[in-house]
């Protein structure tokens, strides 16, 4: 699922007691930004491993389980937004009509503050916290949904760690 409402579908066949691993810059180009729903005849697990070059200068990798379900409120316990620190809240709406989110920011030290944000149907949406939140906040927040159906969130960062450690961590949030 694509940020403009598009989608692409794949088979794969995995067998029992067995894994396999998808390219999906192979399958839909690169420097796309992707959602990826998986859907089986049988239980699994799907995780998505994701190795960067961030601005040319960050390198690392990181993974993350998929999300269960779409859930009406997600949790993100640790965030750090800053210039050496980029924080994003990823969101994908699965359903066929919009969702509107309110994201509740709680800094270190401060007042909660909130943002609302509108995802189209069918589609993945990214709030940069940097921009969102603004900079130099280490922060926890919560995603409600407001209006419409349940969403999945989760918080990639990628970071420069004192001019000398840079890479990138991703969670899906916490769901009560």
């Amino acid at each position: 699922m694509f940020a403009d409402g598009t989608r692409q579908d794949q088979d794969v066949i995995v067998g029992p007691v067995s894994r396999t691993t998808v390219c999906v810059n192979d399958v839909v180009g690169p420097n796309r930004e992707v959602s990826v729903k998986v859907a089986a005849d049988a239980p699994i697990v799907a995780e998505r491993p994701m190795y960067f070059n961030y601005h040319g200068a960050w390198t690392g990798g990181h993974c993350v389980i998929g999300a269960g379900a779409p859930g009406r409120e997600w949790f993100f316990a640790e965030g750090y937004a800053d210039s050496d620190f980029e924080e994003w809240l990823c969101l994908y709406n699965p359903a066929d009509s919009p969702s509107t989110v309110l994201v509740t920011y709680m800094p270190q030290g401060g007042d909660a503050f909130t943002r609302e944000h509108s995802l189209p149907a069918g589609s993945r949406y990214t709030i940069p916290v940097n921009l969102d939140a603004g900079i130099g906040l280490q922060l926890s927040c919560r995603v409600l949904v407001t209006s419409g159906p349940p969403v999945i969130a989760e918080r990639p960062m990628y970071f420069d760690y004192d001019g000398s450690w840079s890479g990138g961590h991703d969670v899906v949030g916490f769901q009560p």
